[in-house]
């Protein structure tokens, strides 16, 4: 109930005749004081009532771009996106853009590969810098400690970070994780490119110092970095869910976003994403009560959209187009009550080695099935993205458009920026 805030007169206790009125209209009869106390809030405001002004807040959103959940993009398996154990720590930096005006800014890690727990407990410890070298470095803390010692599985959300950030502007994080013994593994994530300020150092230098090798590696990072948008009316945040095609696996991405992918090159710098891509995942392994979903399906609340990218594996796996539609309306119905607008996306092509002809005949004929059947926008999706007609020759050919792909399953360089020249534009029609 909301109550009204009305002076009252705390030396008799009677009610203002005009309150005594608005009961007795609204009710049929006086009610006694103890009735009247649970309407309205007693206050003594001088000759005036007073209603306090409500303010209004946007929820924690992804604010940043470069987000990835322990799946490096080379990636082929979770064993496969682990440090190697050689060193026992390690400082990354890495370059990000704030993909709106946002304030209470935290930084969220896992210690989780591509949806399964890590081998071992890591420490983290973290910063973020405003601009190059060592300047503008603001000290990251968890529940009021520097470091946090993340077990198999686990997440750390950190404390508010005493900055903003600004639509379009870069920033750093500066991240230090650590194991106890010698082989232990960590998972990895972005992609280090020291051109752009990224950068590794062996040593502590999270608060201090310029991290500059490791060029070309993939290492540790943030699994999303949340915050506070300043305006409440809100530009898309997506949750990129799907299997290797989204991790990025054949894609070598590159500036302005430095992530791999079509859907992440698509949303270039202007939204907020969290790449959830697995490869080799089924969508009929992204099911409820299923591991898989770990370290992954949580972070979704942190987005306002979701683009879903399964059928490839589940097509090559034989599955029927009757099991991938039921697989892909459960995974709409875990996003949909999670309060997310769902996207799915049409399935590009499957063939051999030359781009020009499907791989199976009858495969085929269920991508077409399931593509035909998305294109009618079924269920609780709110829309769908047609990756098919950005990659195919005609609709339904089965064919990649020429230099596409390079094995005839992901998109390579090419093929990745064709689809997310397509995608960008599709997005930017839903802000």
């Amino acid at each position: 109930m909301v109550k009204k805030f009305v002076s009252y007169d705390t030396d008799t206790g009677e009610l203002p005749a005009d309150v005594e009125a608005d009961l007795a209209q609204r009710f049929g009869e006086k009610l006694s004081k103890a009735d009247a106390d649970a309407t309205y809030v007693r206050g003594e405001v001088a000759d005036a009532k007073y209603a306090p002004r409500v303010a209004t807040q946007s929820p924690m959103l992804v604010v940043g771009t470069r987000s990835k959940t322990g799946n490096a993009r080379s990636a082929t398996a979770p064993t496969s996106s682990l440090s190697d154990g050689s060193v026992q720590a390690e400082t990354i930096r890495y370059r990000h853009f704030a993909t709106c005006d946002a304030h209470s800014i935290r930084l969220v890690y896992g210690n989780i590969t591509m949806g399964e727990p890590g081998p071992n407990p890591i420490t983290v410890k973290a910063a973020v810098q405003y601009s190059t070298g060592d300047q503008g470095i603001v000290p990251v803390y968890f529940n009021g400690s520097r470091t946090v010692t993340i077990q198999p599985g686990g997440i750390a959300v950190s404390d508010p970070v005493p900055l903003d950030l600004y639509a379009g502007v870069a920033f750093y994080t500066r991240q230090r994780v650590s194991v106890t013994e010698a082989g232990q593994k960590w998972p990895i994530g972005p992609r280090v490119d020291t051109s752009v300020g990224d950068g590794m150092e062996p040593t502590d230098v999270v608060d201090a110092g310029n991290p500059a090798t490791g060029h070309n590696t993939f290492r540790f990072g943030p699994t999303a970095i949340v915050g506070v948008p300043v305006a409440t009316g809100l530009e898309p945040t997506w949750f990129l869910l799907g299997d290797s095609i989204v991790q990025g696996v054949g894609d070598t991405g590159g500036e302005p976003v430095m992530d791999a992918g079509w859907p992440a090159r698509g949303l270039a710098n202007n939204y907020g994403y969290i790449n959830a891509g697995r490869a080799g995942e089924e969508a009929g392994q992204f099911q409820p009560g299923r591991g898989r979903l770990l370290g992954r399906l949580q972070l979704a609340a942190y987005c306002t959209h979701a683009l879903v990218n399964y059928g490839v594996n589940d097509i090559k796996g034989n599955k029927t187009a009757a099991q991938i539609k039921g697989y892909l309306e459960t995974i709409w119905a875990m996003l949909d009550r999670m309060g997310i607008a769902v996207y799915q996306s049409t399935i590009t092509p499957i063939t051999d080695n030359t781009g020009t002809t499907p791989l199976n005949a009858a495969q085929e004929a269920v991508r077409v099935e399931v593509n035909n059947w998305i294109r009618t926008t079924p269920g609780l999706l709110s829309g769908y993205f047609d990756a098919a007609d950005a990659s195919e020759t005609a609709r339904n050919s089965g064919a990649w458009k020429s230099g596409y792909s390079t094995d005839g399953t992901h998109p390579n360089s090419t093929g990745g920026g064709g689809i997310a020249a397509a995608f960008g534009p599709f997005v930017a029609a839903l802000s």
